[in-house]
């Protein structure tokens, strides 16, 4: 032991634990005098080396980190020391509207629990997404719904996806309506349309009355359509999509010959078509 200035300093030849109270008896110590001094004892308690880990959060979303053991709640609390060598591990939740996209600084893989060992001082970065907002605008008679869930509505609805999700829109109309679809769905044909969520999204789903083609018949003959649903005479009538073209073939009893009109005035021979912009006769 050596003892300038009232200060003691040890040497030890083994470490000492943290955090653990020490009893020291002290024997054949001398005063600044050079004096022997009576023995004495005197008691002390460890220590123990710290390291501070931080959470920072980034990205447009919003969500909370945890960690176990406690200390990280962010949320508010984003900043927490532990114990040298401690392993912390990292639980990143996104609130409902965002989406966890994953760690930065930690050479933590992927989107799940991230283990950081604290020997020195860590920073760990979360980042959370916002979700991209699909917004569906109906109009006319039937409902429009989506797979995943979170769309299912006339007139209007939105609904937050994860970025790049593949949302199937299903289109349910009223009998003797058909839907088109419009903005992000533009072009689809039936009553589905899938939309890639790659940034907000808009898409329209307008219901409207099918078109009905009536065929009045007199004389000998029949007439028949192509695509089918007309196959008459007195009278029948069919509904076509908007659009169709409805190609209406006339067969004649033996001796006979036809006669068109109505949509078909002017049409010669045996066939005739017709375009569905809307009822005809």
């Amino acid at each position: 032991m050596t003892q300038p200035d009232d200060t003691a300093t040890f040497d030890l030849s083994v470490p000492l634990a943290g955090l653990t109270p020490y009893t020291v008896t002290v024997s054949g110590g001398r005063d600044l005098a050079g004096n022997l001094m009576a023995l004495f004892t005197f008691q002390f308690t460890t220590g123990v080396r710290t390291h501070t880990l931080t959470v920072p959060k980034a990205g447009t979303g919003s969500g909370t980190v945890t960690s176990s053991p406690h200390g990280i709640n962010c949320g508010g609390d984003c900043n927490e020391d532990y114990p040298d060598d401690t392993v912390v591990i990292l639980t990143a939740t996104a609130d409902a509207n965002s989406t966890f996209t994953g760690w930065s600084d930690a050479g933590c893989p992927g989107m799940g629990p991230c283990t950081v060992t604290m020997n020195n001082d860590k920073s760990v970065t979360a980042t959370f997404s916002l979700n991209p907002i699909l917004t569906v605008n109906v109009t006319g008679s039937g409902t429009v719904t989506s797979i995943p869930a979170g769309i299912s509505c006339n007139p209007t609805c939105s609904s937050s996806f994860a970025s790049d999700t593949s949302v199937t829109l299903s289109a349910s109309p009223v009998a003797g309506y058909a839907v088109t679809w419009g903005g992000a769905c533009t072009g689809a044909v039936g009553n589905t349309c899938t939309v890639t969520m790659t940034g907000a999204k808009s898409v329209d789903a307008t219901f409207s009355l099918i078109p009905i083609l009536t065929v009045n018949v007199t004389g000998s003959g029949t007439v028949t359509s192509s695509p089918v649903g007309i196959s008459c005479n007195p009278t029948c009538s069919a509904s076509f999509a908007s659009g169709t073209s409805v190609t209406l073939s006339a067969s004649p009893a033996a001796g006979y010959e036809v006669t068109w009109g109505g949509a078909c005035t002017g049409a010669v021979g045996n066939t005739c078509t017709v375009t569905m912009t809307g009822a005809k006769s």
